[in-house]
């Protein structure tokens, strides 16, 4: 959707896709800062080749099927950093949607009843309603390339044990994740 807010890069970050992927990117390729289309070692390596060439101060990882929730999503996240501005990432809510429909909600996956010491039973906050600073990268690194399907977890991991690591909760839905991705097979 189109957003209100206009101070952010849009990068897309394509492994070499040979279907219409290309065709529906390039019809859009107006709005979009920077486009790589090239066969890479999997998602990880295609999140970090986005990390890597973004220029903004904080960044939100939107996989395909993901879906920012509304217009304003940007502008109220923008808000919420500027209200409380002394966090290194922030935690909002998902709603998990149908294959078939955005518009339907399967679950709801509240980023509220994520508690650190979760992370040992292998619970963690929903990966892409994440909002990180950049810094918080250059610190700890970025996504492993060893793991298929589980480098978000190890990435979240790492973040948690930064000493003294400041983070919130913003108790609003700003994506939509279509239900069945990688790690669901």
């Amino acid at each position: 959707n189109k957003q209100g807010f206009k101070d952010f890069e849009y990068l897309i970050i394509d492994g070499g896709s040979n279907d219409i992927s290309l065709d529906v990117i390039n019809q859009h390729s107006k709005n979009i800062d920077f486009i790589c289309s090239e066969k890479d070692n999997g998602i990880y390596d295609g999140i970090n080749k986005g990390i890597a060439k973004s220029k903004g101060r904080f960044i939100i990882l939107l996989h395909a099927g993901d879906y920012l929730e509304n217009k304003n999503s940007l502008k109220d996240i923008n808000s919420y950093i500027l209200n409380k501005p002394l966090n290194d990432f922030y935690l909002s809510d998902v709603l998990i949607c149908s294959k078939n429909n955005i518009s339907i909600p399967i679950r709801y996956y509240s980023a509220n009843i994520f508690k650190v010491s979760r992370l040992r039973f292998g619970i963690m906050p929903a990966h892409p309603a994440i909002i990180i600073k950049r810094e918080v990268y250059d610190l700890i690194g970025t996504y492993s390339s060893e793991y298929q399907i589980a480098s978000d977890f190890d990435f979240i991991i790492r973040l948690f044990r930064i000493k003294n690591v400041r983070f919130t909760y913003m108790n609003k839905v700003f994506l939509r994740m279509i239900d069945g991705g990688i790690s669901d097979r």
